[in-house]
């Protein structure tokens, strides 16, 4: 079910992560203009690393990536999310381009992989956010996604990503 009017949602698997790249490099980017105390390690960040992630994650279980398609514009979002042999569902990555955000294509795409979870049958879901995007904290909680845990790193001068 479209809920957002005007916009095509195209959704695969692994096959769609070349369309993703633009998207997903736009978000590192914005991740590094958020990092309080890890910029350096967003800068280090590339896409070939979190792609074969991914990858793995699709020889485990199931991925699915979501994009949402704007007519005359192209690719202006995407959602990735995985389920495990374990039953752990992830949103992996979600990223809607600055100029059309408000419009509620993030909620879609987040819905559709919340329902993509459950017909997988997962048993948990859950969502990394990055220090800093308190934004993405509050969209997040009005899915029911709340703090379970934090994590502690420390910088590492010698490590770039």
């Amino acid at each position: 079910m479209n809920e957002v009017k005007g916009i095509e949602f195209v959704a695969g698997g692994a096959e769609l992560l070349p369309r993703v790249r633009p998207l997903w490099e736009e978000l590192n980017r914005h991740q590094r203009g958020l990092s309080t105390h890890f910029a350096d390690r967003f800068a280090g960040f590339s896409f070939s690393f979190r792609e074969a992630a991914l990858l793995e994650k699709a020889r485990r279980g199931a991925v699915r990536i979501e994009l949402a398609v704007l007519p005359g514009v192209g690719d202006a979002a995407y959602c990735a999310g995985s389920v495990q042999s374990n039953g752990d569902g992830e949103i992996d990555s979600l990223f809607v381009d600055e100029r059309f955000r408000g419009r509620g294509i993030g909620s879609e795409l987040v819905r559709r992989a919340l329902d993509w979870m459950d017909g997988e049958g997962a048993l948990a879901r859950s969502v990394v956010v990055a220090e800093g995007n308190e934004r993405a904290r509050a969209f997040y909680a009005r899915f029911g996604f709340l703090p379970f845990s934090v994590t502690l790193a420390r910088r590492d001068p010698a490590r770039r990503g």
